[in-house]
């Protein structure tokens, strides 16, 4: 059996921009913490929870509390929420997962370094059925190999799996990359900026989008 990880903000719903807005004046209007100038890639780990982690011991000299956490994910919830209008689909994103789903021996899960509710929103805008497959989130670590490995770990649970002949995570980020090295598995890297940096950073296979992405082309390059 081989499994298809996907990540979720610029991998399937460009919505990045949207989501880097709403993060920061989440942490502006309840912190007061200006992350205006902030690059993501500044810290260890580049997801919702790993983010807030951060930026509390940078800021505040301190953790977050459960109620700040809780908080926080509220407040970006209801931010995103309100803009939900802006999110638009990675081109071809969820034809393209229905096939590759739908080939034999191939299943589809999520690992995204977005809290889980957030992920759920972006994911029913464009009526991918979310119940329909595995996802792990933030809520679930604070680390995004983590989350990847828990992704595949549920995977093989819940499906029985007892030989992965191959993994492979589809994601957008420079994170996403570092991660899929890390955990040893392969790598398609999304592009939809056309701003190259992926390849920069040694990602072999990279594409903008997915229209006119032959899934069985997919497979037999990257050893599905």
């Amino acid at each position: 059996m081989n499994l298809a990880i996907f990540d979720i903000d610029g991998t399937v719903v460009n919505s990045v921009s949207v989501d880097d807005e709403c993060f920061i004046q989440t942490f502006m209007d309840l912190y007061q913490i200006d992350l205006s100038g902030a690059d993501w890639n500044d810290f260890e780990h580049v997801t919702d929870s790993g983010l807030t982690n951060g930026i509390f011991l940078k800021h505040l000299d301190r953790l977050p509390t459960e109620g700040e956490v809780n908080r926080t994910k509220d407040y970006f919830f209801d931010l995103l929420t309100s803009r939900v209008n802006e999110f638009q689909e990675i081109s071809g994103a969820s034809e393209f997962i229905a096939r590759l789903g739908a080939q034999k021996k191939v299943l589809i899960a999520f690992a995204t370094g977005g809290w889980s509710r957030t992920a759920y929103l972006k994911l029913q805008c464009l009526n991918i059925k979310v119940i329909d497959y595995i996802l792990r989130s933030a809520d679930d670590h604070y680390k995004r190999t983590e989350i990847t490995k828990l992704a595949i770990q549920a995977a093989i649970e819940q499906y029985d799996i007892r030989h992965v002949d191959s993994i492979t995570y589809f994601g957008d980020g420079q994170w996403d990359l570092r991660a899929s090295k890390e955990l040893n598995i392969n790598f398609v890297g999304i592009d939809y900026e056309n701003n190259g940096r992926l390849s920069a950073k040694g990602a072999k296979n990279v594409i903008k989008n997915y229209l006119d992405v032959d899934e069985k082309l997919i497979i037999k390059k990257v050893g599905f």
